[in-house]
């Protein structure tokens, strides 16, 4: 849809052809996907993350405990919780990190569709497609309310395998030298 509003503006300044035409586009949108996707993952940390701490402070703070028992190496200030959870559930437990990954994907998918649906909504108001554009903000609210859910679910999974984990005696605390 964009591409047809905006064609003359693309073809008249590159002007490509054939192959050309798929490269620039590949190109394009793997740069422009990565740049959604920045700008979503800064929206996301702003809030979505501190409101769902706020909603589960036993499961963090119980996920916190672990983490403190486990290891001072593990304890860099750079190192969130939620990355930490991830990174023992990659070394001991490859079906829980499968289990993550199966929530993780579409909590991204619709995490960048709430920036690029707001994008296509304006753009729509431009060239005079107003219900396109009503369409897409409707969009924008359906899909963040999706990503959020996604993101809960997800937070709160990982914390229950890390909890499940360290009850079956899963994680060891680290070694410490002499």
């Amino acid at each position: 849809m964009i591409y047809v509003n905006y064609s003359t503006y693309v073809n008249g300044t590159l002007q490509l052809s054939g192959y050309g035409q798929w490269v620039a586009f590949f190109f394009f949108s793997f740069f422009i996907g990565h740049v959604i996707s920045f700008f979503a993952e800064k929206i996301d940390k702003s809030w979505s993350t501190n409101t769902w701490i706020k909603l589960h402070d036993d499961l963090w703070h119980k996920a916190m405990e672990i983490r403190n028992r486990i290891g001072h190496l593990s304890d860099s200030k750079g190192i969130s919780i939620y990355q930490w959870c991830r990174s023992v559930l990659i070394a001991t437990s490859p079906e829980a990190m499968a289990d993550i990954n199966r929530i993780i994907a579409p909590a991204d998918f619709f995490r960048n569709l709430y920036v690029v649906f707001p994008i296509t909504g304006i753009l729509s108001f431009f060239g005079s497609n107003y219900k396109l554009g009503i369409l897409f903000i409707i969009l924008t609210v359906l899909s963040l309310y999706i990503s959020q859910v996604s993101r809960k679910k997800l937070h709160k999974r990982i914390c229950y395998h890390i909890i499940v984990l360290n009850a079956l005696n899963k994680l060891k605390p680290e070694k410490t030298k002499d």
